[in-house]
Protein backbone atom coordinates (compact mmCIF):
# COMPACT_ATOMS: atom_id res chain seq x y z
CA UNK A 1 0.00 0.00 0.00
CA UNK A 2 2.50 2.49 0.92
CA UNK A 3 4.58 1.82 -2.31
CA UNK A 4 1.75 2.93 -4.83
CA UNK A 5 1.01 5.48 -2.84
CA UNK A 6 4.35 6.69 -2.99
CA UNK A 7 4.66 5.94 -6.57
CA UNK A 8 1.52 8.65 -6.89
CA UNK A 9 3.38 11.01 -5.40
CA UNK A 10 6.05 10.90 -7.77
CA UNK A 11 4.14 10.87 -10.40
CA UNK A 12 2.29 13.95 -9.35
CA UNK A 13 5.23 15.16 -8.69
CA UNK A 14 6.83 14.95 -12.47
CA UNK A 15 4.15 16.52 -13.85
CA UNK A 16 4.48 19.65 -12.02
CA UNK A 17 6.48 22.00 -14.76
CA UNK A 18 9.54 23.58 -13.60
CA UNK A 19 8.78 26.93 -14.16
CA UNK A 20 5.07 28.26 -13.20
CA UNK A 21 4.08 31.68 -13.93
CA UNK A 22 5.94 34.39 -16.07
CA UNK A 23 9.65 34.21 -16.07
CA UNK A 24 12.32 35.63 -18.46
CA UNK A 25 15.27 32.85 -20.06
CA UNK A 26 18.77 35.16 -20.80
CA UNK A 27 20.72 35.25 -23.29
CA UNK A 28 19.35 32.30 -25.14
CA UNK A 29 19.42 32.11 -29.15
CA UNK A 30 16.32 31.96 -31.38
CA UNK A 31 16.82 28.31 -33.47
CA UNK A 32 13.81 28.70 -35.60
CA UNK A 33 10.79 30.82 -36.16
CA UNK A 34 7.70 30.20 -38.09
CA UNK A 35 4.21 31.37 -38.51
CA UNK A 36 1.04 29.73 -39.99
CA UNK A 37 -2.16 30.52 -42.14
CA UNK A 38 -4.21 31.16 -39.45
CA UNK A 39 -1.91 33.91 -37.71
CA UNK A 40 -0.37 31.35 -35.70
CA UNK A 41 3.65 32.45 -34.33
CA UNK A 42 5.96 29.40 -32.82
CA UNK A 43 9.86 29.83 -32.17
CA UNK A 44 12.11 27.72 -30.73
CA UNK A 45 15.21 28.67 -28.45
CA UNK A 46 18.57 27.13 -27.66
CA UNK A 47 20.85 28.21 -24.31
CA UNK A 48 19.68 29.88 -21.63
CA UNK A 49 21.90 27.62 -19.27
CA UNK A 50 23.01 25.12 -21.15
CA UNK A 51 23.77 24.55 -24.94
CA UNK A 52 23.03 20.69 -23.78
CA UNK A 53 19.21 21.39 -22.86
CA UNK A 54 16.54 20.83 -24.95
CA UNK A 55 15.19 23.52 -27.00
CA UNK A 56 11.90 25.01 -25.53
CA UNK A 57 9.04 26.09 -27.82
CA UNK A 58 7.58 29.51 -27.57
CA UNK A 59 4.19 30.61 -29.40
CA UNK A 60 2.02 33.68 -30.19
CA UNK A 61 -0.67 34.96 -31.97
CA UNK A 62 0.76 36.88 -34.93
CA UNK A 63 -2.82 38.56 -35.94
CA UNK A 64 -2.14 41.82 -34.95
CA UNK A 65 0.54 44.64 -35.02
CA UNK A 66 2.42 43.60 -31.49
CA UNK A 67 2.31 40.05 -33.02
CA UNK A 68 3.67 41.01 -36.00
CA UNK A 69 6.30 43.31 -34.43
CA UNK A 70 7.49 40.46 -32.47
CA UNK A 71 7.68 38.18 -35.82
CA UNK A 72 9.97 41.00 -36.93
CA UNK A 73 11.97 40.68 -33.91
CA UNK A 74 12.02 36.99 -33.99
CA UNK A 75 13.11 36.40 -37.35
CA UNK A 76 16.34 39.73 -36.81
CA UNK A 77 17.29 37.45 -33.89
CA UNK A 78 17.21 34.22 -35.91
CA UNK A 79 18.99 35.59 -38.91
CA UNK A 80 21.48 37.00 -37.01
CA UNK A 81 22.05 35.04 -34.30
CA UNK A 82 21.61 37.74 -31.71
CA UNK A 83 21.05 37.04 -27.86
CA UNK A 84 17.90 37.55 -26.78
CA UNK A 85 16.09 37.18 -23.58
CA UNK A 86 12.47 36.10 -24.08
CA UNK A 87 9.48 36.04 -21.28
CA UNK A 88 7.16 33.31 -21.37
CA UNK A 89 4.27 31.87 -19.56
CA UNK A 90 5.68 28.72 -17.57
CA UNK A 91 2.41 26.49 -17.93
CA UNK A 92 3.57 22.71 -18.88
CA UNK A 93 3.25 22.81 -22.74
CA UNK A 94 5.74 22.18 -25.10
CA UNK A 95 5.25 25.59 -26.44
CA UNK A 96 4.70 28.29 -23.97
CA UNK A 97 3.52 31.16 -24.63
CA UNK A 98 5.40 34.15 -25.57
CA UNK A 99 5.00 37.57 -23.55
CA UNK A 100 8.45 39.46 -24.71
CA UNK A 101 11.11 39.21 -26.81
CA UNK A 102 14.12 41.66 -26.05
CA UNK A 103 17.33 41.97 -27.70
CA UNK A 104 20.58 41.81 -25.75
CA UNK A 105 24.58 42.65 -26.43
CA UNK A 106 26.40 39.37 -26.70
Amino acid sequence: MNTKLLAAFLLALSAVPSHAGEYTDQKVRIVNVKANADGNCFGRMKGGGSWDSPDQGFTWSCNNTWGRNLLSLANLAYLTNSPVNITLIGNGADYKPLRAIELVAP
